[in-house]
């Protein structure tokens, strides 16, 4: 009803990663209307970055929980990481206790567990290679 009465509506969506939608053309889609400015990381970041030349991030976001993923595919994910000893990733995950972490993802030497990460920050950083997510905002 309030949208009936205005002149534009600002959505903060990417219009090229968006599901398909009936629209107008008053609403007008700015993606990262939001997203904050990269910072300088911390001692502890930095050194994960620059262990090796280059890093890779794994992060599914607060919707889609990586503990959720089935144990066969979170087992692949660690024979896919293992393959490459070259590049340091970042996973995060939401128990560092279970017995996934505890059993396998652990004893991986190349791997980084984190519940939290600065996540806007590690994308400014020149030694991430890749991004791998679910596609959120």
């Amino acid at each position: 009803e309030l949208s009936s009465n205005v002149a534009y509506v600002f959505t903060n969506s990417e219009p090229l990663i968006e599901s398909a939608a009936p629209t107008m053309a008053r609403v007008i889609d700015i993606g990262g209307i939001g997203a904050k400015q990269p910072k300088k990381l911390d001692e502890y970041w930095e050194g994960i970055l620059t262990q090796r030349p280059k890093t890779v991030l794994l992060s599914f976001g607060s919707i889609a929980k990586s503990i959720l993923i089935p144990s066969e595919k979170k087992m692949g994910i660690i024979k896919a990481i293992q393959r490459l000893p070259e590049v340091t990733f970042i996973w995060k995950y939401e128990d560092l206790e279970d017995d996934f972490c505890k059993e396998h993802a652990s004893k991986v030497a190349n791997l980084v567990l984190t519940k939290w990460m600065p996540q806007v920050d590690i994308l400014a950083h020149p030694n991430l290679a890749a991004f791998i997510t679910h596609g959120g905002m």
